[in-house]
């Protein structure tokens, strides 16, 4: 709950910040389209982690230019294209490949050990449900 309280905060000076820089706001500035451009960015770095954000962006405004120069009027079909390629592929985002992809080039066998160690002969023990606790 207090997470939630200071992300509202920061959302409120955001907001105070955006409006002193530009002197009014307007309701398009906070249209679908931007907010669609941001949830890409988001999918494409990755959620869960903060560079995961910086990640999409950058790959996000990167593609933008190359496609619009590639394509100027279909630019949106190669990044849907690459978006529909990270959720298949890379379900966690650029982020989590490139951080795994370094971990494996710096130790192979360290990653093929967390994953065997991981394995038990016994079963878990079951997890409580939630509709036990209504």
């Amino acid at each position: 709950m207090t997470n939630a309280w200071a992300f509202c905060a920061v959302a409120g000076v955001a907001g105070a910040l955006f409006t002193q820089t530009n002197a009014y706001v307007t309701l398009t500035v906070f249209d679908f389209e931007n907010s669609a451009k941001v949830m890409v960015m988001l999918i494409l770095g990755g959620t869960g982690r903060l560079y995961g954000a910086f990640i999409g962006a950058l790959v996000y405004m990167y593609m933008e230019d190359y496609f619009s120069k590639l394509s100027p009027t279909f630019w949106q079909f190669g990044i849907g294209l690459m978006l529909v390629l990270v959720v298949l592929f890379a379900r966690r985002g650029l982020y989590q490949v490139t951080v795994r992809e370094i971990t494996e080039a710096a130790d192979p066998d360290a990653i093929f050990a967390s994953n065997t160690s991981s394995i038990s002969i016994t079963s878990p023990k079951p997890r409580p449900s939630l509709w036990r606790r209504w």
